[in-house]
């Protein structure tokens, strides 16, 4: 019986942790100069949901907590992807390199 509960419980834990829902927020910024980057696409690829940065380079998205694999991309900017595990409301600010346009 004991066994029983025990796994119960720790099915129960595990089952809260990644059926409830987080909030990630923060702002896409250049790197070199940390100007805010407004407009800029943020692609969550597990769930393929996008959501767009305001005027003021600001994001915010609520999801499942769990693993999330994020790519961002911004004009003349390379591409970023990073993978994540998410298990409360984080903060996630996102520095983007500038391409080389030197001919």
């Amino acid at each position: 019986m004991k066994n029983i509960l025990l796994f119960l419980f720790l099915f129960l834990s595990i089952y809260s942790v990644f059926s409830q829902n987080i909030t990630i927020n923060g702002f896409v910024q250049d790197v070199n100069s940390g100007e805010k980057l407004p407009f800029a696409s943020i692609f969550v690829n597990n769930i393929e949901k996008v959501v767009v940065t305001n005027q003021y380079g600001f994001y915010s998205l609520t999801l499942q907590a769990g693993n999330i694999n994020i790519s961002v991309s911004y004009l003349g900017c390379k591409t970023l992807s990073n993978q994540y595990f998410l298990t409360k409301d984080t903060i996630i600010n996102i520095f983007q390199h500038h391409l080389n346009t030197s001919i």
